[in-house]
């Protein structure tokens, strides 16, 4: 099951870092749909919100379950933050132009969410004692 879930997290890492403003040109239907799916800044916030608290959940799962509380949780944001920084720059190298405050912007929510979805993993998955057979 953790060998499965750690391809599901590297998949989805993967695709969360692919600039989708890129991919959907290839269609310009799909790049509409995107575009218009996409143009309310409260549609762009949750759309983080929703990939990093995944991010932050299965991280400690896959790589930070043997360790504690306070060990595990800087080590997520860690891999959070790289994650956040590459998605970042390559949106940045896409649009062509510098770092500006909506990545900034972006980051704080990348981290706030995957902090939640750790506390998540930590509440639900992490206190719920394993069954022996």
């Amino acid at each position: 099951m953790k060998q499965k879930t750690k391809y599901f997290l590297l998949a989805w890492i993967v695709i969360l870092i692919l600039p989708m403003v890129w991919v959907v040109r290839i269609n310009p239907q799909l790049d509409l749909w995107f575009n218009t799916f996409f143009a309310p800044e409260w549609m762009h916030v949750f759309a983080h919100w929703v990939l990093y608290m995944v991010v932050g959940l299965l991280t400690p799962w896959v790589f930070f379950d043997h360790l504690s509380f306070k060990k595990a949780l800087p080590g997520t944001l860690l891999v959070v933050l790289g994650v956040g920084l590459v998605q970042e720059t390559f949106q940045l190298m896409v649009k062509q132009r510098g770092v500006g405050r909506n990545e900034i912007f972006d980051l704080m929510i990348d981290l706030l969410a995957s902090t939640l979805g750790f506390l998540l993993y930590w509440l639900l998955l992490k206190k719920i004692p394993t069954r022996k057979h």
